[in-house]
């Protein structure tokens, strides 16, 4: 994010601790000050205060007895990278940040790193969305999840259930099924390492979608007086078949492509499993 603005050789990040509003003994309240023992870094976040009377000359001052010259570095952070006005920083060395270019284009970034961690990318995605709103850039939250989303799947050599691909099922299919269905109550979302499972409750009827290795299932249950048109509806499209007590169809080829082109870039997976559902809706409506 800095490149060659950053200017401290040699700072141990993994030794770094980060204090906010840190007090100093004399020269005023630091907002961000980040050390790893021998080095400093101060960060001067002003979002829509003034500065204050040599508020950076204080700082500079500061800085120079605690680590030294030539062993700290000042940043002004803003929203839109101005720099601090003279009275605040007379003759003081410094860099400027800014939100809506450097902080948001870091936190973009941050994005593909948080694929097993949604608590994380929603933080990420929570704050990047203010960003934009204080910074008043067209919010476009829905690109940035699809990019990631992409990033994702690219990063994937074999086709694993787990984390990473749950959560682009939940946004891309379970929200838009649950829409399209409005379920009396779903069953089970769960994800392991070789499957995703949907399953849900609709008029005393249990109906699930399985998206099991390189291929994905919908099925629902066949009561025994319904054997007959199970068979029928079987020998009318060979894609259906039974298995135990459940009428299903399976579609062969579930793999990254698919993932990526009919799911994350369109509906186009999303329309043929709808389709298939309400197949096996209106089969157990059936007397």
């Amino acid at each position: 994010m800095l490149g060659d603005r950053f200017e401290l050789s040699s700072f141990k990040t993994e030794q770094a601790k980060v204090s906010a509003e840190y007090n100093t003994p004399k020269d005023g309240r630091i907002d961000i000050l980040i050390s790893d023992g021998e080095k400093g870094i101060i960060i001067e976040n002003k979002l829509d205060a003034e500065d204050q009377p040599k508020q950076l000359e204080r700082y500079d001052d500061f800085a120079e007895k605690e680590f030294k010259p030539d062993n700290y570095q000042i940043f002004y952070l803003s929203l839109d990278g101005k720099e601090a006005s003279e009275q605040s920083a007379g003759d003081v060395h410094y860099q400027v940040l800014s939100y809506e270019k450097d902080i948001l284009q870091w936190l973009e970034n941050s994005l593909v790193y948080t694929i097993d961690r949604p608590f994380v990318r929603e933080t990420i995605r929570q704050y990047i969305n203010s960003i934009k709103q204080l910074t008043q850039q067209d919010m476009n939250t829905e690109l940035i999840e699809y990019l990631a989303d992409i990033e994702k799947i690219r990063l994937l050599k074999t086709l694993s259930f787990g984390p990473s691909l749950m959560l682009i099922a939940e946004k891309n299919l379970f929200s838009k099924l649950n829409a399209e269905f409005k379920p009396s109550k779903w069953l089970n979302k769960d994800t392991q390492e070789s499957l995703i499972q949907f399953e849900f409750s609709l008029n005393n009827q249990v109906y699930a979608l399985i998206l099991n290795g390189d291929k994905y299932v919908c099925r629902t249950g066949v009561k025994p007086e319904s054997q007959e048109r199970a068979k029928a509806l079987i020998q009318e499209d060979s894609k259906w078949f039974q298995h135990d007590d459940y009428l299903c169809i399976e579609v062969e080829k579930l793999d990254l492509d698919i993932w990526q082109k009919e799911i994350v870039e369109s509906d186009n997976f999303l329309n043929k499993i709808t389709g298939y559902l309400h197949t096996l809706i209106d089969f157990a409506k059936e007397k």
